[in-house]
């Protein structure tokens, strides 16, 4: 912290020649608002918060919904206007809508449909994890709407990528973890598909992507009653993720592109590493000490180089 008896004594000084000015008020922020957009027959909630120009936020899953993003997000609302949304059969989104909608050209054409709804121009678009996927794909069809990318420890770009992460982790798995599992499968929460359960499933899963396992706890998970079922439609987005790989179609994006990791997020050296090989002017960020959620982890860091990618 710089010395600021200086600055103490030069106030003295004026406040002794002349009436002190008044303080400069600071603008508050616009109310919280939510509603709902009607896309392709299905009616997609988004919350709205924040000033400046625009954000849409895309969440990880599928299945979660924008609930995980807060209230930790909310440090980029003085900075950004901030649209998170819920993907279809997540949170309050539509679930009941006919089986092929459930592709990623659906889940891609959700965004731009976001976008048009709101009456939006270009946006800065965020993608966390799988959400980091819809996110790229989005810049490969639609790179004229945006003003950045940011790739928050998104997923893998291809599937031979994500075949090698799944490996790895499915080795690193411990027989405490594998315990846990069947303790939590067995139980009658899971047997009569209640959200809870699902919710510690998820916990249990995030908890080893966490650098401070405890703030694992500092993670919102709402899930809905209706979890389970909505699960089995999104597994209709599997075929799309059998064979992928949106690298070479990246390669040819030019916006300007920020892509984060934790720097002990399992998807780091793979997907990281990969994304960086095709996309040479990306402007890479590692945050130390903290995993696949650094907004949670390290929050002062994250909003750093958020603060100098918008000033950029």
């Amino acid at each position: 912290m710089r010395n600021i008896f200086p600055f103490i004594l030069f106030l003295l000084i004026v406040a002794c020649q002349e009436p002190a000015p008044q303080s400069q008020a600071i603008e508050p922020l616009p109310p919280i608002h939510e509603d709902m957009v009607e896309i392709d027959s299905a009616e997609i909630y988004y919350k709205f918060m924040g000033k400046g120009e625009p954000m849409i936020l895309v969440h990880g899953g599928p299945g979660l919904d924008h609930s995980y993003f807060l209230p930790q997000m909310e440090i980029l609302a003085p900075y950004f206007s901030l649209f998170f949304y819920d993907q279809l059969a997540s949170g309050k989104s539509s679930s009941d809508v006919p089986p092929d909608r459930f592709t990623i050209q659906s889940f891609v054409e959700d965004i731009e449909g976001m976008r048009k709804s709101l009456g939006l121009d270009k946006i800065h678009l965020l993608g966390h994890s799988w959400g980091g996927y819809l996110a790229m794909e989005y810049a490969t069809r639609y790179p004229e709407n945006l003003t950045t990318l940011i790739l928050l420890n998104p997923m893998s770009p291809n599937s031979a990528i994500r075949a090698k992460e799944s490996e790895m982790q499915g080795a690193q798995q411990t027989a405490e973890e594998v315990a846990l599992i069947q303790q939590i499968t067995t139980s009658e929460a899971y047997k009569n598909k209640e959200a809870s359960a699902y919710e510690d499933l998820f916990r249990l899963a995030f908890r080893k992507t966490f650098y401070h396992k405890s703030l694992v706890d500092s993670l919102t998970l709402t899930l809905p009653n209706a979890f389970a079922a909505n699960s089995l439609k999104l597994q209709g987005l599997g075929k799309d993720l059998i064979e992928y790989n949106v690298l070479p179609a990246l390669a040819q994006v030019e916006t300007p592109t920020l892509l984060i990791y934790g720097a002990h997020d399992p998807l780091k050296e793979l997907a990281g590493d990969s994304i960086m090989a095709y996309m040479p002017g990306v402007r890479y960020e590692v945050i130390e000490e903290c995993g696949h959620f650094p907004y949670i982890e390290q929050p002062e860091a994250f909003l750093k180089v958020m603060k100098k990618w918008r000033g950029r």
